[in-house]
C-alpha cells in the first residue's frame, strides 16, 4: 500500500517500489485539454487519463503528456505503481486540500454554503 501524505495542495505518495509521486487535484481546463488530445476513447480509458492528469512529478521528474502516446509511456514507466497511485487518488483527503488551497487564495471558500 501506497503512504499519502498532503504537502500544500500537493500529494506525495511513496509507491512499494520507493518511487515517489507528487499528485495534484487537475483543473477543469487540464481535464478538457486533455479529452481534446485523446479523442473519443472508452470509459475505461477516460479514467486512466483522470489518473494520469494527478500525476505531476515521479521521482522528480515531470510526468506531463501532450499526446496518447506521451499518456500510454507515463503508465507504462508507472508499471504496477499506476494502481497505487489510482488507489492513492481516491483516498486523498480532499477536506486537506481544499483548506490548502483556501489558504493559499482568501477567494476560495471551502464551505458549501458560504457565497464567495
Amino acid at each position: 500500500m501506497a503512504k499519502v501524505e498532503v504537502v500544500s495542495t500537493d500529494t506525495s505518495v511513496t509507491l512499494s517500489d520507493g518511487r515517489v509521486v507528487t499528485l495534484r487535484r487537475p483543473r477543469p481546463i487540464d481535464q478538457l485539454r486533455a479529452t481534446e488530445i485523446i479523442g473519443d476513447v472508452p470509459d475505461r480509458t477516460l479514467a486512466m487519463l483522470m489518473v494520469c492528469l494527478y500525476i505531476q512529478t515521479i521521482d522528480g521528474v515531470a510526468a506531463n503528456f501532450a499526446s496518447r502516446a506521451q499518456m500510454d509511456a507515463l503508465i507504462e514507466r508507472l508499471e504496477d505503481g499506476y494502481y497505487e497511485v489510482a488507489d492513492a487518488i481516491r483516498t486523498m483527503p480532499v477536506k486537506e486540500v481544499n483548506k490548502a488551497l483556501a489558504k493559499k487564495s482568501p477567494t476560495v471558500s471551502t464551505d458549501p454554503g458560504s457565497s464567495s
